[in-house]
């Protein structure tokens, strides 16, 4: 309840739809040894509602896996896969369809060198992004032309930091 500050006023807020969630989230971080890291995660959710947009706002199963390596001082790299299941977004438009993303899985690359400039100290990495396919995180089919088409493509690109 939030009474305003005008006389006799008063202004409640209520949920519109009853709503229960359960649900499990483990994550494992292990390290095979001082170079070589794993870290494996997962979720699934459950969610009862009397509200169909409420029941499919969250993918059921999520889960994602990272591995790191220290090759050397000077070089390192990663591996990393995750995975979503399907879902609605609560802004998505009701075209028919019980959700608006698909589920997806994305793998992404990334190999660094450490550099070091006097009193500086740095990285050079090649990144590769979305190396199994497109996948949409949002909607991939809009409901009007002003809504945002967000797919994602594979990606590769250069990262420079410098530390100072």
């Amino acid at each position: 309840l939030f009474v305003s500050g005008a006389a006799n006023n008063a202004d409640v807020f209520q949920n519109y739809a009853n709503s229960t969630t359960t649900g499990l989230e483990l994550e494992l971080d292990y390290h095979i040894d001082p170079t070589l890291r794993v870290i494996a995660s997962g979720a699934i959710i459950n969610i009862n509602s009397d509200s169909k947009n409420i029941r499919l706002s969250a993918p059921q199963h999520s889960y994602s896996m990272l591995i790191t390596k220290i090759f050397n001082e000077k070089y390192n790299g990663s591996l990393a896969w995750y995975y979503a299941g399907a879902f609605k977004w609560a802004d998505a438009p009701g075209n028919g369809d019980d959700y608006s993303t698909d589920n997806y899985s994305t793998l992404d690359i990334r190999l660094s060198r450490n550099v070091k400039f006097n009193q500086a100290n740095g990285s050079l990495s090649v990144v590769l992004k979305n190396l199994l396919d497109e996948y949409s995180d949002y909607q991939e089919n809009p409901g009007s032309d002003v809504s945002p088409i967000v797919v994602h493509s594979p990606l590769a690109y250069v990262d420079f930091r410098l530390n100072f």
